[in-house]
């Protein structure tokens, strides 16, 4: 018989009752999963406060700091010299 033939679903599936003793269920097509959706941009208009230093700020406080370390290295670096290089008091140790 010609699987083309509209009565050979008809047979097909008396035969396979038949055989199997259970009705033909014709194959489902696959059920594929629908694609997870594209999420949309969403426009959100910021209502916080601006946290922190803008750019400017945080140029004038990393300057500042460089300066301040700077300075406080050149007066440490001068008391240095100052107690080290140039020599102490000699204590006198013998009375008369």
């Amino acid at each position: 018989m010609d699987p083309r033939d509209p009565r050979y679903a008809q047979w097909y599936a008396q035969w396979y009752y038949q055989t199997y003793g259970v009705p033909y269920q014709p194959p489902q097509p696959v059920q594929y999963r629908q694609p997870a959706p594209v999420p949309q941009r969403r426009v959100v208009r910021s209502v916080e406060t601006q946290r922190g230093l803008g750019a400017l700020g945080n140029s004038v406080h990393l300057l500042l700091t460089v300066l301040t370390c700077g300075l406080w290295l050149f007066v440490w670096a001068a008391w240095w010299i100052v107690r080290m290089v140039i020599p102490r008091r000699r204590v006198t140790r013998s009375y008369y």
